[in-house]
């Protein structure tokens, strides 16, 4: 894995690159480049050579979002964290699509807790045609997929796309936290909020689900949620 920190100042920069060799000494391989700021680090970050950035953002709220934006815009699907000594920086850190933050000054363990939960969140991206374009989208933001005639229509959290693939075709390229519960939908197990005659979604949507289906899906669904929390 290559992680990317982009970090102003040079001794939390050491220390926290590190600090991540350290923790992931201890399970797999991991590269980590140090950015002193964010221009020299999109570049990099539009060519996918990362899957985890660590960001000391500026303290202007205002900025954070300019500058994450400025990010996302890049096409980067991997996953940021913020690090930061200011307590409110967790809530606007998720508002702005950041998946966690980390405390300054840097204590081992609330830097692994938090990148551990970070990386498991990630669950993979997928390529499809749509259009006359690729399009590229992180698993864990599709809330569900739609099948209607001879297409499909994948919804995000950030957009809904097109798709001539089916709904078979897409099936077998998706991970354990999606589940069929419809013959013309699929489901991702994180954004399910209930189960009644209908899925209700926490984005408050709602779709269809099999009756004879129910069962089996409840049961998906408490599995997921108790390896996730383990």
């Amino acid at each position: 894995m290559r992680v990317a920190v982009c970090e102003g100042y040079c001794e939390d920069a050491e220390r926290l690159v590190l600090m991540l060799q350290s923790i992931y000494s201890e399970r797999e391989q991991v590269t980590v480049s140090w950015y002193f700021d964010l221009i020299s680090l999109l570049r990099d970050a539009a060519d996918g050579a990362f899957s985890l950035i660590l960001y000391t953002p500026p303290e202007s709220f205002d900025e954070l979002s300019e500058n994450m934006d400025e990010l996302w815009s890049t096409g980067y699907m991997g996953r940021v964290i913020l690090m930061s000594c200011d307590v409110r920086m967790a809530y606007f850190g998720y508002s702005v699509g950041a998946s966690g933050v980390i405390s300054k000054p840097f204590d081992r363990e609330n830097v692994a807790a938090v990148v551990k939960n970070a990386v498991r969140e990630r669950c993979g991206v997928m390529t499809f045609p749509s259009g006359s374009e690729l399009v590229n989208i992180a698993l864990d933001d599709i809330t569900y997929i739609e099948s209607e005639r001879s297409c499909c229509t994948v919804h995000t959290s950030k957009g809904s796309y097109t798709t001539a693939d089916s709904l078979d075709r897409i099936a077998d390229r998706l991970g354990e936290c999606f589940v069929r519960c419809h013959r013309s939908f699929i489901v991702n197990l994180e954004y399910i909020a209930s189960i009644g005659s209908e899925l209700l979604l926490s984005t408050g949507e709602k779709i269809l689900v099999r009756r004879k289906s129910l069962k089996d899906l409840r049961s998906r669904l408490i599995s997921y949620r108790n390896r996730r929390q383990g």
